[in-house]
């Protein structure tokens, strides 16, 4: 795809804004629809077409532009008082609601690779059956299935692509605070366990590529190979950062003394290596499949 076109973000915050970015640089035309007028000028200055709407209760206006493709990107907020089942496919519904046209061609949805559940350590990629078993996995699949079956009232569909990703890192994001690791607090997680990541930038330049080319995946699973284990994560973190190395509840001599809830982690979020069949075209957009790599540059400059 070398045409111009529009993209209508929804949800443009730690990884969308890296996609808007990517996009606004080559000369498209990008909006976003939020519902925090505390961005609204944050956006702006981006250079980004702005909407406001909270998709959970409202259809946006999207009469004044034309968008030709869809980013969905939708987080989920502890703090919200709704369900993630209730945020993710009222979103969808009230998104796709506002196209009444067929001008809508492309459709990117983030989702999560949770929503293959626990394999016990085995692999799993695009072909495995899902059975997710946390709220979580289970209210982003719902969101999937529902999506599909929107976009086929849509005449004529358009092409739709499941991006399931693994843990995002990247700068001021690095799945636990360094502080913690300094003050030598135990790690709860099986050590040993698969810890599937993603570093932010390779999953903005996957996306953008999703949305540029002819024929897109219908799923795909954005995840870095290859895959560490929690222990591996954590000691590469600690040296990178300069910190002591980390301490795992499960090699402490005490841990006998340790609570069995203190060791149910593996239960909630599953113990999985996730691989991909698909992202073998894109591959070489990743610029840090190398953990070593990436960790680096999300420490920035001091690391």
């Amino acid at each position: 795809m070398d045409h111009q076109f529009s993209l209508l973000i929804a949800g443009c915050g730690y990884l969308g804004r890296r996609v808007a970015s990517r996009l606004l640089g080559q000369g498209h035309t990008v909006g976003a629809i939020t519902r925090s007028a505390a961005k609204l000028s944050d956006l702006a200055e981006c250079g980004l077409r702005i909407f406001e709407a909270d998709l959970v209760t409202q259809v946006p206006n999207l009469k004044s532009t034309p968008f030709d493709a869809v980013l969905w990107c939708i987080g989920y907020e502890p703090n919200s008082v709704q369900s993630r089942q209730q945020v993710w496919t009222h979103s969808i519904r009230n998104l796709l609601s506002a196209f009444t046209s067929s001008g809508l061609t492309r459709f990117v949805m983030t989702s999560s690779v949770s929503v293959y559940g626990d394999s016990e350590g085995s692999t799993v990629d695009e072909f495995t059956p899902c059975s997710p078993t946390t709220d979580g996995g289970k209210a982003i699949l719902e969101a999937e299935s529902l999506l599909r079956e929107l976009l086929t009232r849509h005449s004529p569909a358009p092409r739709c692509t499941i991006a399931r990703l693994a843990g995002i890192y990247g700068p001021n994001r690095l799945l636990r605070k360094l502080s913690d690791l300094e003050a030598r607090a135990p790690i709860t997680g099986p050590p040993d366990d698969w810890m599937n990541l993603i570093h932010v930038d390779d999953a903005a330049e996957i996306i953008y590529k999703l949305l540029r080319c002819n024929h897109p995946p219908e799923l795909i699973n954005l995840v870095s190979h290859p895959t560490v284990t929690r222990r591996l994560y954590y000691s590469t973190l600690a040296d990178v950062s300069k910190v002591p190395a980390p301490i795992f509840a499960a090699d402490l001599p005490e841990s006998s003394l340790i609570p069995i809830e203190f060791f149910q982690r593996r239960q909630k979020s599953g113990n999985k290596k996730v691989e991909s069949r698909c992202l073998q075209k894109f591959e070489s957009s990743m610029k840090f499949q190398n953990l070593l790599n990436g960790l680096r540059q999300a420490m920035g400059p001091k690391s």
